[in-house]
């Protein structure tokens, strides 16, 4: 199997911005139960916290032609206007309307971020993907150029590959036991988790499904690095921890 840089070579090509505009569009909202300020919180040497961390990181792409950012948090529009100042890549700030700042409040927000977007293909994007990088967007571009734009699907999205013993309420789902009661888990018809990591679909689309993607997408493997979900307290720790030595730091007594 190959290794994430030997991915990443693989899938690399001539940098260049698409024709048709590539647009990020990072919802982060104030009032994260789980992780309180999650967002904005210091993450390893980032004093900025995960947004930004993803700011940092989506500036130095070569596909996107933007990036837009939807709050209703103070101190998420105070950092990303100055992130946007002196910008490669232009930065929209939008004040989060608040009927669309409630959890559980998706459809409207998708095709707010839609009208937000205009004409293009909207990528949306979460901080809490510390790990997917400017890099593996513009991977996630060029993919989404061979499978979509010159493809058989509608949409793209990310998702991990799971050979894994699956149970559901008190049966066993993830392969068939009077078969094989316990086999290797790589011959056990994979799952594919939707790790969040990106969604991409052209705005025209997404208007009409009020979806992130359409009826047929692309299911694009991320690597597991790439793919970690900070959504619990464990998770912040640990990835910080993996950030932090990426860095060469280690994390104040």
């Amino acid at each position: 199997m190959l290794d994430t840089c030997e991915l990443a070579t693989l899938y690399r090509t001539t940098p260049m911005r698409d024709s048709t505009p590539f647009v990020a569009f990072i919802p982060c909202r104030a009032g994260s139960v789980r992780v309180p300020n999650k967002n904005t919180t210091p993450f390893g040497q980032n004093r900025d916290g995960l947004i930004g961390r993803k700011l940092g990181q989506l500036q130095a792409s070569k596909r996107l032609n933007k990036i837009v950012v939807s709050t209703d948090d103070p101190i998420v529009d105070e950092t990303a206007k100055a992130y946007a100042t002196n910008s490669p890549i232009a930065i929209e700030v939008v004040e989060r309307p608040k009927e669309l700042a409630l959890a559980g409040v998706l459809d409207p927000l998708i095709l707010h971020a839609a009208a937000l977007v205009g004409t293009g293909v909207l990528c949306w994007m979460h901080v809490t993907s510390p790990f997917f990088d400017a890099e593996w967007v513009d991977i996630a571009c060029d993919e989404y150029s061979k499978e979509v734009q010159n493809g058989p699907h509608d949409s793209l999205m990310g998702v991990s590959r799971k050979h894994d013993f699956y149970w559901r309420n008190g049966k066993c789902i993830s392969h068939d036991r009077s078969v094989v009661k316990w086999p290797q888990t790589q011959d056990i018809e994979p799952f594919f988790e939707v790790n969040s990591t990106i969604f991409m679909a052209p705005t025209d689309l997404i208007h009409k499904t009020a979806d992130r993607i359409g009826p047929k997408p692309y299911l694009w493997e991320v690597p597991k690095r790439q793919a970690m979900d900070i959504d619990w307290p464990d998770d912040f720790a640990l990835a910080e921890v993996i950030a932090l030595q990426e860095a060469g730091a280690t994390l104040a007594p």
